[in-house]
């Protein structure tokens, strides 16, 4: 026959025992008492009595010490499974961290107080030329071209004295494009280095062709002052400005010099490809307005009803000493950034940039591009250019920086 007590655990058998044992021992004990006594004329004596009370405290603390050491046996099991269960919690999230952090091809850094800098991941493709050492990785001149790494350099600074967050499109020494992401976590610097695909490698590779453009356009714009300087001089140095003129048939972007009589100085061969003009005829030195006629009779050029009110405010820019820029929709769906820059002789230097690809990718990230994008009758006002480079539809002017 079972009892009630067979199911349960050995801890808990353990004050059901001791009771038992106390239950059956002390009064045995107290029945030998009386019979020991008995000749004395005396129940219980006082030396029988105060060993009495001394055995039965010593049994109670004997219990009581038993009791309380199960039970802190049964609390230290508790939390030696939660401590293990917690631990187990942990590696699990650790091995998930690490598997988010491979998944992604990235340089991650960490840069704490005492200066020391910890690579925690690197799996970036060795292509990308990116270190995987935490102290060339901080070398940015090493890895990074002289533009980036300068400004890399500086982003970093701000953000370990400001705590100023950054990200930046960068360009590697082997010509490839990564993204850095600066950010605290309290006293901690965290820099991550990423591959970028997709529409961020689109923007990241336009972002390098206009600084590409500024360059070129800075140096047309230094040969033009030199034409200027020397125009009165002596035909050896004009022949030697035109070899210089020459020198910009490589460049992407068109460009047209007209002097103060509105004829064609100086072209490159963009400006012919764009327009499809005979360069037979542009050798004639034909005005600016002959050009646009042309070019409207051929339908390169956005149709108008008042195409000569446009033309003559257009042209109207001569003498200024400002500076027009403008964005023109042709009619093959291309968009040209137009900038007409009037020289203090009288002159204009215009500069033609094909914008398609930037405002498609623009207007992808940012939904208010499309109002500059395309032309509709909410976002375009009556200007003397085709459609304005603000989102307004007004033209942009500003005058001409002094020295130019």
């Amino acid at each position: 026959m079972r009892t009630s007590t067979e199911g349960a655990t050995p801890e808990s058998r353990w004050p059901t025992t001791l009771s038992r044992v106390l239950a059956y021992s002390v009064p045995a004990w107290l029945l030998s008492v009386p019979g020991a006594h008995a000749e004395d004329g005396g129940f219980l004596h006082p030396v029988t009595l105060l060993k009495l009370g001394i055995d039965l405290g010593i049994i109670a603390f004997s219990v009581g010490m038993v009791i309380a050491c199960l039970r802190a046996i049964k609390r230290a099991r508790a939390r030696e499974a939660s401590a293990a269960a917690e631990a187990e919690r942990l590696a699990l999230s650790e091995n998930t961290l690490e598997t988010v952090l491979a998944a992604e091809p990235q340089a991650l850094l960490t840069l704490g107080e005492t200066a020391k800098p910890d690579l925690l991941v690197s799996n970036l493709p060795g292509a990308f030329g990116v270190p995987r050492d935490a102290m060339r990785l901080l070398a940015f001149e090493q890895w990074l071209d002289a533009a980036s790494a300068a400004d890399l350099e500086t982003a970093m600074k701000a953000l370990a004295e400001h705590g100023e967050p950054f990200n930046l499109m960068l360009r590697t020494k082997r010509e490839r494009y990564v993204e850095a992401d600066g950010r605290t976590a309290g006293h901690t610097l965290v820099l991550k280095v990423r591959d970028i695909a997709g529409q961020r490698l689109e923007l990241a590779e336009l972002s390098a062709k206009h600084k590409e453009l500024e360059k070129q356009v800075a140096a047309l714009r230094s040969l033009l002052d030199e034409s200027k300087r020397n125009e009165r001089d002596n035909a050896e140095a004009r022949a030697l400005l035109d070899t210089h003129f020459r020198s910009f048939d490589r460049l992407a972007t068109a460009f047209a010099v007209f002097d103060s009589t509105q004829r064609l100085a100086h072209y490159n061969q963009a400006y012919v490809d764009l327009w499809h003009l005979d360069p037979g005829w542009l050798e004639t030195r034909p005005r600016d307005g002959e050009i646009l006629d042309r070019l409207r009779q051929a339908r390169r050029l956005e149709e108008r009803a008042e195409f000569r009110a446009w033309k003559q405010d257009w042209l109207s820019v001569y003498g200024t000493g400002k500076q027009v820029e403008a964005r023109w929709h042709l009619p093959d769906g291309s968009m040209l950034h137009v900038v007409a820059d009037s020289n203090a002789d009288g002159g204009i230097t215009y500069l033609y940039e094909n914008v398609t690809e930037h405002i498609a990718l623009e207007s992808r990230y940012t939904p208010s591009a499309k109002c500059s994008a395309r032309p509709s009758t909410r976002c375009v006002k009556a200007s003397p250019c085709s459609v304005p480079t603000d989102a307004c539809g007004s033209t942009t002017a500003r005058s001409r920086p002094s020295g130019a």
